[in-house]
């Protein structure tokens, strides 16, 4: 009996220090990727904006006159693969 004893209590040790070791790194691994881009995200530069959901982009000054503006916005839609594109021209009249 102190031998099956002692036998279930070595085997419970040897399963905890298993667990502890293997599931701790883990653990900190999955929460240092949280906010690891995932397919779908949209950026710029390689980088991810706005957590993915949408990236601006724009070219131009018109501040000036005859100096045109042009801006670009993409964003996710509820359908996975299919984005909305908005593009914003500005410009400013020569007098």
């Amino acid at each position: 009996m102190k031998e099956g004893y002692k036998k279930l209590t070595t085997l419970i040790m040897f399963i905890s220090m298993f667990i502890s070791t293997f599931v701790a790194p883990l653990t900190v691994f999955a929460s240092s990727t949280e906010n690891a881009p995932s397919v779908g995200d949209i950026g710029k530069n390689n980088e991810v904006t706005n957590n993915g959901q949408s990236a601006t982009v724009s070219a131009g000054d018109a501040s000036v006159d005859g100096g045109v503006k042009v801006t670009k916005t993409v964003s996710k839609t509820e359908t996975e693969g299919r984005y909305k594109v908005e593009l914003k021209v500005e410009g400013k009249e020569n007098h």
